[in-house]
């Protein structure tokens, strides 16, 4: 059985610019070579996304909202490719971006966010953080057309980061 399209399944959550933005993130990714793979669908669809192995974003959409984090699904107080932004950054437009995004507190019902998945006294991009989320350390809520912006940009140094890992 052929899983259902990204496209007809955001067509029924979405509308208006939301949906307007969420295919325009999938487009970019797909022109860039990258095919967001579909995780689950109940009510909603998650899609993560690798290169060369190696996740670089995740997304998912739900009725009436849709989300993209990063950095997840590491274990705690292992952020990988975030850790290793400080090297590829020299934008400080995404720099001021990122640090203003991190998540403080737990964001899902993941088994990784109760109790323990929070990271404590984390230093990213020079800034030290009390808390931050362990699944999704960055994580963009409906994104408008600036932040999707900023987010192409994330999955792009991402990319470069995996290119010289391997």
């Amino acid at each position: 059985m052929n899983k259902p399209k990204f496209e007809d399944i955001i067509q029924g959550l979405l509308d208006g610019d939301m949906l307007k933005n969420a295919l325009d993130f999938y487009d970019f990714l797909k022109s860039h070579k990258m095919t967001p793979c579909l995780m689950g669908f109940r009510i909603y669809g998650s899609w993560t996304v690798k290169y060369k192995g190696e996740k670089v974003v995740y997304f998912r959409v739900s009725k009436g909202s849709w989300f993209i984090g990063f950095f997840g699904g590491y274990k705690k107080a292992e952020f990988g490719l975030l850790e290793k932004y400080e090297n590829y950054l020299s934008d400080e437009g995404l720099k001021e971006f990122i640090l203003t995004h991190i998540s403080a507190k737990p964001l899902c019902a993941s088994p990784s966010c109760k109790g323990d998945g929070i990271v404590k006294n984390k230093v990213i991009l020079g800034k030290k953080f009390n808390t931050i989320c362990a699944c999704f350390p960055l994580y963009l809520r409906n994104p408008n057309v600036e932040a999707l912006e900023y987010a192409k940009k994330i999955v792009l140094t991402n990319r470069n980061i995996v290119d010289d890992m391997v």
